[in-house]
């Protein structure tokens, strides 16, 4: 994707949130009556998840500027984002009542949840997968449930060996079906490599009710999913604008929120930082309001407003991939304890991916040396370079 001139990028940015400002409202119709380049910005919105927000604003705030066929576009964008959440929510349930009957205890978080919770409805946030937290216990007779519903684990043909070792290091599997949102079961909220000491059996003992699609469901807290989102977004490096949207409307739509119990579980978990970025991304880029002692701690932290910065200059950039180098570098930089960062070292040369292990299957004895094997594969995969 082709970055973003200042025009595009400002009304990208004003329709990321639920409530357009003034401004914001004065821009987008600029940009309608102005020649901005709709096609980059459109684009720009679903890459960023964000088209949802994009097409309501349009319709709500600048329908009487819009041509006939580009309302018809935007209201069935919308129609068709509702129709799949909705149907990806009575799949969410099936699954819930399959679980519970077999004595599982399971509680959904982001997705439908998240959209539920931070944006009041879920018309507006679309998502891409249906995310189930269990208990470590659990892995075995969930997976089962889940095949008897049609999902199947990308981990089919592992021996049971391997796939203890990868479910470890993951802390989570994904299941597809035809025609059906994919679906993560989680144990851990992290990979072991990462280094997330946030633990499920806390979430579950403090979780909350939430109305989703007028049934009340068990969800974590409001600290604890505030705190679930810098750290699953870190993870992903911050890498699209909904992302951070997600932070700004939690916030707005948590006015109570106990920011002395967030700031507190998340330095010790040792998750501060990610989640001070987040507070810090989502006020730097969306106008978002942050309470004094956050703001404090994000003043005191001189790598997270070294991270903002790398972020917000690079966020409507030309896209490139990124070098493992950079990924490594970012994953240091956003633990904000040196044991963490140091424990992120060791378990990252470690870790070993699924691809490896359905590579090649060594023998129990032998299988202290899948690191080696990963070593050799990534070598070997590199591009040779000519001294021509």
């Amino acid at each position: 994707m082709a970055g973003l001139n200042s025009v595009e990028a400002g009304i990208l940015l004003a329709t990321a949130s639920t409530h357009l400002s003034d401004a914001g409202r004065l821009r987008l119709r600029s940009g309608l009556q102005n020649g901005a380049n709709w096609a980059d910005i459109v684009e720009s919105a679903l890459v960023h998840g964000t088209a949802g927000l994009l097409c309501h604003h349009l319709l709500q705030d600048a329908g009487d500027l819009l041509p006939p066929d580009l309302q018809s576009v935007a209201s069935e964008f919308l129609a068709s984002q509702q129709r799949r959440n909705a149907s990806a929510i009575q799949q969410l349930f099936q699954i819930l009542g399959a679980l519970s009957n077999a004595g599982i205890a399971a509680m959904p978080f982001k997705g439908p949840v998240l959209a539920q919770a931070a944006y009041g409805g879920v018309h507006l946030r679309g998502f891409r997968d249906l995310d189930i937290l269990i208990r470590e216990q659990d892995i075995e007779p969930t997976m089962a449930v889940l095949a008897s519903l049609g999902h199947r684990s990308r981990t089919s043909g592992l021996r049971k060996r391997r796939l203890l070792s990868f479910y470890r290091d993951t802390g989570q599997d994904i299941c597809f079906a035809e025609e059906l949102t994919p679906v993560e079961p989680h144990w851990t909220f992290a990979p072991r490599s990462f280094v997330a000491e946030f633990h499920t059996v806390d979430v579950f003992q403090r979780s909350s009710p939430l109305l989703l699609a007028e049934r009340s469901i068990q969800t974590p807290s409001a600290e604890d999913a505030f705190i679930l989102l810098g750290l699953h977004r870190s993870k992903e490096r911050w890498k699209r604008l909904v992302w951070i949207s997600d932070v700004s409307e939690f916030e707005r739509s948590h006015p109570s929120l106990d920011w002395d119990i967030v700031l507190g579980r998340a330095r010790s978990s040792g998750l501060l930082r990610m989640v001070l970025l987040g507070c810090a991304l989502a006020n730097r880029m969306l106008d978002s309001s942050i309470p004094d002692v956050v703001r404090q701690a994000i003043d005191a932290d001189r790598t997270c407003q070294a991270l903002v910065a790398q972020i917000t200059e690079s966020k409507f950039a030309p896209q490139h991939i990124e070098t493992s180098f950079q990924i490594k570098r970012f994953n240091w930089m956003i633990h904000d304890q040196f044991s963490n960062r140091m424990r992120y070292i060791f378990r990252d040369r470690a870790s070993v991916g699924l691809e490896i292990y359905h590579l090649v299957d060594l023998p129990d004895w032998l299988a202290w040396a899948y690191p080696l094997v990963r070593g050799f594969y990534s070598i070997a995969k590199r591009p040779f370079k000519s001294k021509a």
